[in-house]
C-alpha cells in the first residue's frame, strides 16, 4: 500500500530545495547562516560594554537607542535569514511579542521571502530534475562569459554558488555587507581577502587548492549531491523518510533525476 503523500512545502522552491532536503547526514548549513544566528543572539542577551565591543562597530546605534530588543533582535533575524522561522528560539521570542509587532514581523517575512507558490508535486521534481540535467549540461561544456540571459543564466549562477560552497569555495558577501562579518571577541574580520565568507569542503579537496580546469571538474562531482537533495525531496512527497548519503548511491540518485526530467 502507497504511502500517503504530504502537501507541498510552503517554503521550497526549485532554487532552495536543497537547504531543506540536505543529503542524509551531511551538514551544508552556510556559514553565513550561522553567522547571523550569532548575530541574533548578540542582539538579544550582549551586555552593555559586549555590546558597545561587538555589536556598535557595525551597526552604529547605541543600546539605550532600542527600546525592545526582542523585537529589534528579531527584526534584524527576519531580514537577513529566510529560514527563521525554522528556529526554535526565534519561534520563541516571536511568541512574546505582542499582537502588533507579531504581525509586523510577519509582514516583513512575507514581503521580503514569500512568494506564492504556482508548483504542485509534478511540476516542482520535474523542474528541478531538469534543472540539474541543464546544470550537468554546463559542467561538461562551460558556457562563454555573457553568453546566457533568463532562466540558463539563474541555473548557472544559482547552482554554481552552491557548488562552489560545496567544495570549500565559501560564499561571497555584498561590500555593503562585509563590515558585519567580524569576530565579536577581537573585531578580526570573518571573510577571507576577496571578500568571501569560508565554508568547508564535503570531499577531500579544497576549491582554493584546484586550478581553473580542476574546478569546473569538481563542480561535476557536486551532481550527485543535487540529485540525492532531490531524491529526498522526493521521498518526502511520498511520506518516507529521507534516504542516508553514501558515494555509493551516486547511480542511483542520477535513475531517479532522469525519471523526474520525464514525468
Amino acid at each position: 500500500m502507497r504511502s500517503q503523500e504530504r502537501f507541498l512545502p510552503r517554503h521550497v522552491q526549485r532554487f532552495n530545495y536543497w537547504e531543506f532536503f540536505r543529503p542524509g547526514a551531511l551538514r551544508s548549513i552556510a556559514p553565513l547562516q550561522e553567522h547571523i544566528r550569532t548575530q541574533f543572539k548578540l542582539l538579544l542577551t550582549a551586555s552593555p560594554s559586549a555590546w558597545n565591543e561587538a555589536i556598535r562597530p557595525w551597526l552604529h546605534k547605541e543600546l539605550d537607542d532600542v527600546p525592545d530588543r526582542q523585537f529589534f533582535a528579531l527584526e534584524y533575524y527576519v531580514e537577513n535569514d529566510k529560514e527563521w522561522e525554522q528556529d526554535k528560539e526565534a519561534w520563541k521570542i516571536f511568541k512574546q511579542l505582542s499582537a502588533d509587532k507579531q504581525a509586523q514581523i510577519r509582514q516583513l517575512s512575507k514581503s521580503k521571502w514569500h512568494y506564492h507558490s504556482q508548483w504542485t508535486w509534478k511540476t516542482l521534481l520535474q523542474t528541478i530534475a531538469r534543472d540539474q540535467e541543464r546544470f550537468k549540461d554546463f559542467c561538461e561544456a562551460p558556457p562563454e562569459s555573457g553568453a546566457l540571459k533568463g532562466t540558463d543564466q539563474r541555473i548557472y549562477i544559482t547552482y554554481s554558488k552552491q557548488a562552489t560552497k560545496l567544495l570549500g569555495g565559501g560564499s561571497r558577501i555584498p561590500k555593503t555587507r562585509r563590515k558585519i562579518f567580524r569576530d565579536y571577541k577581537d573585531g578580526s574580520s570573518l571573510l577571507t581577502s576577496d571578500g568571501r565568507l569560508p565554508s568547508d569542503s564535503i570531499f577531500l579537496f579544497r576549491w582554493q587548492d584546484l586550478s581553473p580546469k580542476d574546478r569546473r571538474e569538481a563542480k561535476a562531482q557536486t551532481l550527485h549531491w543535487f540529485n540525492h537533495a532531490l531524491r529526498n525531496l522526493r521521498e518526502y512527497h511520498c511520506n518516507r523518510p529521507p534516504i542516508p548519503w553514501t558515494p555509493k548511491c551516486a547511480e542511483s540518485c542520477r535513475r531517479i533525476q532522469k525519471k523526474l526530467c520525464a514525468l
